[in-house]
């Protein structure tokens, strides 16, 4: 694996008051692969839009800027397996 191969998601994680990074590495994959990291980007984006209304507007602000992250990485996924 060569370092240009590796991608770096980092989300904070907003759950009972405390902050925590999420780091997630990302590498080449196979269908299967690709299935299963499409599936982890679904629960993200389900479980940071249904924290919307359970929190305060900075923090609001900033499940908004991790949606928009998870959405252009999902993105970039689906661009990486149509090339």
């Amino acid at each position: 694996m060569f370092v240009e191969d590796v991608w770096m998601l980092y989300l904070c994680n907003i759950s009972n008051g405390h902050r925590t990074l999420i780091k997630i590495i990302v590498m080449p994959m196979k269908e299967e692969e690709f299935k299963r990291r499409k599936g982890f980007l679904e629960s993200l984006f389900m479980n940071y839009s249904g924290q919307m209304n359970d929190h305060s507007d900075q923090e609001k602000d900033l499940i908004m800027k991790n949606i928009d992250v998870i959405l252009d990485w999902y993105n970039a996924l689906v661009k990486e397996m149509e090339e």
